[in-house]
C-alpha cells in the first residue's frame, strides 16, 4: 500500500483532509502532517520540516499533495528531495512567484494579524476559501472552519505569510519532474489564477488535471466527489511507479 501525504493550507489544519483521508483509508496510507502552529521563515524550511517529519517515521516515496500553501510546501520538497516523490499534486496552488501586487496584500495581512489578532483576521479570510455561490449557500461550513482555526497562533500565521510572500519561481520544478504532476483547478478560485494553473498543466511531461466550474480555492470540500474521484486515478499512477520501482 503506498502513503499518500496531504498537506494543508494557510489558514487550515489537517482536519480539512478528513473526509478525503477516511474514504481512501482502505486503498493507501494517508498521512496528514499539522505544521498550522509553527511557525517558520521560508517554505524551504517548511520543506525540511516535512523531511524530518517523514525521517522520524520511517516513510520512504510519497506521493505528496499539497493545497494551497501545502502546494508551494510541495514544490519546495520536490526541488530538494526528488527521490523521495513518486507524485504531486498542485490543489488550487501554482508554482509563480507572487506578483508585486500579491506581496503587498500579504503585507497588509499581515499588519491585520498583528494589529487584530489571529480570530479576526481569519474571519475575514475564510470567505476567500471559496466560491461566492458556495460561501452564500452554506455557511455553516464556513462557520465550522472557523471555530476549527480560530485559535491558530499569530505569529504562525504572520511567518506563513512572509514565507509564501518571499518564495520562489518553482516552474522548473513541474518542466523536470520525474514523476506524474496532478493539477486541482477552481475555476471560480479567488486566491489562485485559474489561469495560471491552466498554463502551468503544459510544463510537466505527465500529467492529470481536474477542472471544476464553480468552485474556489477548496475543491475537497466544494466538490468532494469529484476530487477524490481525481485523487484516486491518480493514486493508480502511483502505484505502477511503485511497481516498478
Amino acid at each position: 500500500m503506498q502513503t499518500v501525504i496531504f498537506l494543508h493550507g494557510f489558514g487550515e489544519n489537517a482536519s480539512v483532509w478528513a473526509n478525503l483521508t477516511e474514504a481512501l483509508a482502505f486503498e493507501a496510507q494517508c498521512l496528514t502532517p499539522d505544521y498550522s502552529d509553527l511557525a517558520l521563515p521560508t517554505v524551504e524550511a517548511y520543506a525540511d520540516w516535512l523531511r524530518d517529519w517523514l525521517d522520524a517515521r520511517q516513510i520512504g516515496p510519497v506521493l505528496l499533495i499539497g493545497h494551497s500553501m501545502g502546494g508551494y510546501i510541495a514544490l519546495a520538497f520536490a526541488e530538494r528531495y526528488p527521490t523521495r516523490l513518486t507524485g504531486l499534486g498542485l490543489a488550487h496552488s501554482t508554482a509563480y512567484a507572487d506578483s508585486d501586487e500579491r506581496k503587498q496584500k500579504r503585507l497588509d495581512s499581515v499588519k491585520a494579524i498583528e494589529e487584530k489578532g489571529s480570530a479576526a483576521f481569519l474571519k475575514k479570510f475564510i470567505p476567500n476559501l471559496f466560491a461566492e455561490s458556495f460561501a452564500g449557500q452554506h455557511p455553516e461550513v464556513l462557520d465550522t472552519h472557523f471555530e476549527t482555526v480560530k485559535n491558530l497562533p499569530a505569529d504562525a500565521l504572520v511567518a506563513a505569510m512572509n514565507a509564501m510572500r518571499n518564495r520562489p519561481d518553482r516552474r522548473a520544478v513541474l518542466q523536470s519532474a520525474p514523476f506524474p504532476v496532478l493539477f486541482l483547478i477552481g475555476l471560480a478560485d479567488r486566491s489562485v489564477s485559474p489561469q495560471d494553473s491552466l498554463e502551468q498543466v503544459k510544463l510537466p511531461a505527465q500529467t492529470q488535471e481536474l477542472v471544476l466550474e464553480n468552485v474556489g480555492h477548496s475543491g475537497m470540500t466544494e466538490a468532494p466527489d469529484a476530487f477524490l474521484g481525481a485523487v484516486r486515478q491518480f493514486l493508480l499512477r502511483g502505484e505502477r511507479i511503485v511497481d516498478r520501482g
